[in-house]
């Protein structure tokens, strides 16, 4: 079966015939408008988020709650007394 040289010819000379033209020119397009005054308070959670996460850490950063863990034992174990 003979292949079809024309269709290959053809696909050729149009990618030839775009390369060889102009650049396309670009327009910029609007500025950006400047806010007059001082720039709007940020946004942030940081401190918020970092108490959170201080909150519940709890290894290595510090040891557990004392008073907490003898409540628990008492609750757990009300009739042993070490």
């Amino acid at each position: 079966m003979v292949k079809k040289k024309s269709v290959m010819r053809a696909a050729r000379k149009q990618l030839s015939a775009r390369s060889d033209s102009a650049p396309v020119q670009i327009k910029p397009g609007p500025l950006k408008k400047m806010v007059e005054g001082p720039p709007p308070p940020r946004y942030t959670t940081h401190k918020v988020r970092a108490a959170w996460f201080q909150a519940r850490a709890s290894y290595p950063v510090r040891e557990a709650n004392v008073e907490r863990l003898i409540s628990e034992r008492d609750r757990v174990h009300p009739d042993f007394v070490p």
